[in-house]
């Protein structure tokens, strides 16, 4: 059957579905024909089956579409798409206001309230399948004790912090999955803020006067000097003293990830495609590249490869939460917030619904401009 693609596995692979609807990952089908005809180039000169055709991509500035009439569920009703490349979100935030733009991602929760009361723009804050979390080394002294690790869970006034600092465009977060993701648990909930019980369970660790640690966070980053600022400030009342890195750059984040001494991070984690297995293992399996915490816990592990090798997805889901169950028990991170995608578009602008990947629920074929 020429209509008929046929995978072969190694093994069962529960993700497998929804790993192929990722645009980032290596299952993007491509047209064969097209191929052939520009090669290597193909990257720049796309052809797909969506409800727009690629016209033109000028680097560093746009990428046209012009509309698809052939669309086989209809053609679109704008008859033009253009992508503007703005990397400045202040810039982009302007030009939306002024008219220039009519619709615009990923800009500051500073500038939340100036487009919140233009009477020309609609904000639209998008759930985001994003946890934002403070990573413990939990391979090194004193962190490899899971009564430290809750301490400092206890220690940290999440809501607070999340409160003031992203001014409403994120939610606390209890767990490590992002809700809205298949197999979260809202009945896994990490220890909560309580300097008291902090303070106990470091003197049950023979801890009483409290530890110095490193805490690093990304200064190349905006907001997170502020973030890290706020986490020394829990910390430091329940006696664990900080000595603050501002990392400059990637570079020195994986320099200092490297050390061999105590060490907290802020970090985080989005979800490439809509699958518990894409946040779940990438965080805690002992052998993901990514769990810069170094967590280990050999059932955990089985727990994940067993989720992942399921094919029956109520099975996944119960396994999913067994997880996270365990996670927020053992610390090994402790998780801050679920940022939002701050979107905002001009009200003339009907029909546009962003799904959690910030993309457009139906390619823009319903969007339409009111004149």
């Amino acid at each position: 059957d020429a209509r008929t693609v046929r995978l072969i596995l190694k093994h069962p692979y529960g993700p497998l579905l929804n790993t192929m609807a990722n645009n980032y990952g290596p299952m993007a089908f491509v047209s064969p024909a097209a191929y052939r005809q520009v090669g290597e180039a193909y990257g720049k000169h796309p052809v797909g089956t969506g409800p727009f055709k690629f016209e033109r991509w000028v680097e560093g500035q746009e990428v046209v579409l012009g509309a698809n009439r052939d669309y086989w569920a209809g053609p679109p009703k704008l008859d033009r798409v253009a992508f503007v490349i703005v990397p400045d979100a202040p810039e982009r935030v302007h030009r939306l206001l002024e008219g220039g733009l009519h619709v615009i991602t990923d800009f500051s929760p500073h500038d939340v309230e100036r487009v919140m009361v233009s009477p020309t723009v609609e904000f639209l804050p998008v759930p985001r399948p994003r946890i934002e979390y403070v990573g413990i080394s939990n391979h090194l002294k004193p962190y490899t004790d899971p009564r430290v690790r809750r301490a400092v869970a206890h220690a940290i006034n999440v809501d607070r912090i999340v409160l003031y600092l992203t001014r409403g465009a994120a939610i606390p977060a209890h767990g490590p999955m992002p809700p809205g993701l298949t197999g979260y648990d809202p009945a896994a909930r990490q220890a909560p803020y309580d300097p008291v019980r902090a303070r106990t369970l470091l003197a049950e660790a023979g801890l009483p006067q409290g530890f110095r640690t490193n805490l690093m966070t990304y200064a190349f980053i905006p907001g997170r000097l502020e973030l890290g600022r706020a986490i020394q400030a829990d910390l430091e009342k329940v006696g664990i003293q900080v000595d603050f890195i501002p990392a400059k750059n990637w570079d020195e984040v994986y320099a200092v990830l490297e050390r061999d001494t105590p060490l907290l991070f802020t970090d985080g984690w989005t979800a490439d495609f809509m699958d518990p297995d894409n946040v779940l293992f990438t965080l805690f399996h002992s052998r993901s590249p990514s769990n810069y915490t170094k967590y280990r816990n050999p059932e955990v592990d089985a727990l994940l490869l067993r989720a992942r090798k399921s094919t029956r997805e109520a099975e996944r889901m119960a396994v999913y939460q067994e997880v996270q169950r365990r996670v927020v028990t053992e610390a090994p991170s402790v998780f801050l917030s679920h940022p939002y995608i701050l979107a905002a578009h001009a009200k003339s602008v009907r029909g546009l619904t962003l799904n959690m990947l910030k993309r457009p629920v139906d390619r823009l074929r319903g969007v339409e401009i009111s004149r």
